[in-house]
């Protein structure tokens, strides 16, 4: 996967390398050259888009292996934990809690982290390809792809606090909700 990632960020940054070649293509045509000249940065262009493509499509089979594969080891390891506790501690409401909020997340929160790990490496190599294409082209736009990424990093570490502290207040109420609703769907 993060071989896919790093390739990924490399098809970007030729991508926009392209899309420059094809304007200055284009605005040499206006001003008599070749419509032939036109034809490598648009073919190179579509080989690009296409090797894009095809690698987003091997990144979301990849993708979704390793999501079963993680579920399926989290769902054993929750497993082995609560099987050898003590049953004492099922009386106490913060550690029902707890193995709560484990049980209802260690299916997807261990993927995430995954994911996330890896799309911040995707990023990174899409960011240094890009930033390395944009100073190729003009050394002055860099500033504009850092300004660009702030914004993002400020919304995205406050809406991670907020969605983890919501989780946290919900477990009590998502426990009492699936013990009433065991309760009401048994014999």
């Amino acid at each position: 996967m993060v071989a896919l990632q790093l390739m990924a960020g490399g098809v970007l940054a030729g991508q926009v390398l392209t899309i420059e070649m094809t304007l200055n293509a284009i605005l040499d045509i206006d001003q008599g050259g070749r419509l032939a000249a036109l034809l490598l940065p648009v073919g190179l262009l579509a080989l690009l888009t296409a090797l894009g493509a095809l690698l987003g499509s091997l990144q979301g089979s990849l993708r979704r292996l390793v999501g079963e594969r993680v579920a399926l080891s989290m769902w054993h390891r929750v497993l082995e934990v609560s099987t050898t506790v003590p049953l004492k501690q099922f009386e106490s409401t913060d550690f029902y809690d707890r193995l709560e909020r484990v049980r209802s997340l260690a299916l997807t929160r261990p993927f995430q982290v995954t994911n996330g790990v890896l799309a911040c490496l995707g990023a990174l190599a899409a960011s240094i390809g890009v930033g390395g294409a944009l100073f190729l082209i003009h050394p002055a736009l860099i500033p504009l792809l850092v300004l660009g990424g702030i914004p993002l990093l400020i919304t995205s570490r406050r809406e991670s606090r907020l969605e983890f502290n919501f989780n946290v207040a919900q477990t009590p109420r998502n426990r009492r909700r699936t013990y009433i609703s065991f309760l009401l769907t048994q014999r």
